[in-house]
């Protein structure tokens, strides 16, 4: 009877427009090794995060991932707003040789009457990815990749379905293996730079004689009130106060544009918090929070972190006060800018969705993609409206008569 629901698992995986009809000629394999040029692979789950956190810590520095993949910012994700939300840890780790070859970082939460399998941090999460063995990221080819998924997913008996969005299409120059798997371009792209050795160079590059113009006007115009004070916050008062500031600002702005807001759900400041706080005193803070004072206020804030050289920025805010003409967030973020160079980092990125301050700093604009891969026979129908989901909100946003509607319509109806 366990064989017969194997194979109709296998039916299900190939008869699913999420992956290639290839697989069809794999029916008769079970829980067993997958064979790749890398070696075999033994695929595992794992629903207690903290029995593999050795494995975890050390191959998030041998291997190929984002900040949003590290063991500190998943471990706080999953024990506060993970945990609010009903999320339980769901990793799946793949050995060659006994040594990663993969780690898929994620979380079943219920949807209604599904159990879905997504990557952990949800919508607070910029870049979502498994972490790879550097070789292996350079060899596994798309019918290994496929393999792969195919005995994840038969050894996934209680999940109705993967859903695995905001996927970069390549990372540090990699192409990234899900891409293999069937997909669909993600409604925003993510928008990154290089930066060079000194805070000039990346000037002269990004149209710096106006923006040295426009920091000059800022320095002045704020002068009068003592100037802008930089804040890195280091120690538990300035965490809070910064974060307190930051939260009560995002909650205006998305009150006033009528849009849900995500950082007001149950444990999400504690994650934050709890992210921060880990943090202090690293080289590469998983989470860092930057504020910029003027007279005595908090006027804009900037939190990101960072990891293997790349810094990248999680959530912003700005006042809405009577300083807010002086444009306190384009200010903080070129000091921000200039901090992560004499930090040491060599590449910065501001996270997907477009805004004008990321068009004039960043000259690369990562592609990204989602993947839903249903399980059971019950998640076809969720895998259609999820595809009708993606492919609306596709629509809109890359129409600019479109998308500027859907916001004016947001607004006034909320």
């Amino acid at each position: 009877m366990q064989g017969n629901n194997i194979l109709q698992r296998k039916q299900l995986l190939v008869d699913t427009p999420a992956l290639s009809p290839a697989l069809s000629d794999m029916q008769n394999r079970k829980h067993q090794n997958v064979a790749t040029g890398a070696g075999p692979i033994a695929i595992s789950i794992h629903r207690n995060i903290q029995e593999i956190e050795h494995i975890w810590r050390a191959f998030e520095e041998s291997g190929i991932c984002s900040l949003y993949q590290r063991y500190d910012w998943c471990a706080n994700w999953l024990k506060s707003a993970g945990l609010a939300q009903g999320g339980k840890p769901y990793i799946v780790l793949g050995k060659v040789d006994d040594k990663p070859a993969f780690l898929f970082p994620l979380v079943k939460i219920s949807q209604g009457p599904f159990q879905i399998a997504s990557w952990i941090g949800g919508t607070h999460s910029n870049f979502n990815m498994a972490i790879y063995e550097q070789k292996f990221i350079k060899s596994v080819c798309r019918d290994e990749m496929q393999a792969i998924f195919e005995q994840i997913v038969c050894q996934a008996a209680d999940i109705d379905a993967f859903e695995l969005s905001c996927q970069p299409e390549y990372w540090r120059g990699h192409k990234n293996p899900m891409g293999f798997l069937k997909h669909l371009p993600s409604p925003d792209h993510a928008y990154s730079l290089a930066l060079a050795a000194t805070f000039d160079e990346v000037l002269a590059a990004h149209n710096g004689k106006k923006k040295r113009k426009k920091y000059r006007s800022q320095m002045r115009a704020l002068e009068p009130l003592g100037g802008p004070k930089l804040i890195v916050a280091e120690t538990p008062d300035e965490i809070d106060r910064l974060l307190d500031a930051a939260l009560a600002q995002i909650n205006l702005r998305l009150e006033r544009l009528g849009v849900a807001n995500v950082f007001a759900e149950e444990g999400v400041r504690d994650f934050f918090y709890d992210l921060a706080i880990s943090s202090i005193g690293n080289d590469e803070p998983s989470l860092v929070i930057y504020g910029l004072e003027v007279d005595d206020k908090i006027r804009a804030t900037f939190s990101g972190g960072g990891h293997n050289g790349r810094f990248s920025g999680c959530f912003t805010s700005i006042a809405m006060d009577e300083l807010s003409h002086t444009s306190p967030g384009d200010l903080l973020l070129y000091l921000v800018i200039e901090d992560c160079i004499k930090r040491g980092y060599i590449s910065f990125d501001l996270g997907r969705g477009y805004e004008r301050y990321k068009s004039s700093w960043c000259d690369e604009v990562e592609p990204m993609f989602e993947s839903f891969i249903p399980v059971s026979r019950k998640a076809r129908l969720l895998g259609g409206y999820n595809r009708i989901k993606v492919v609306g909100k596709r629509t809109i946003k890359q129409n600019p008569r479109l998308w500027n509607l859907a916001k004016q319509v947001r607004a006034k109806f909320g």
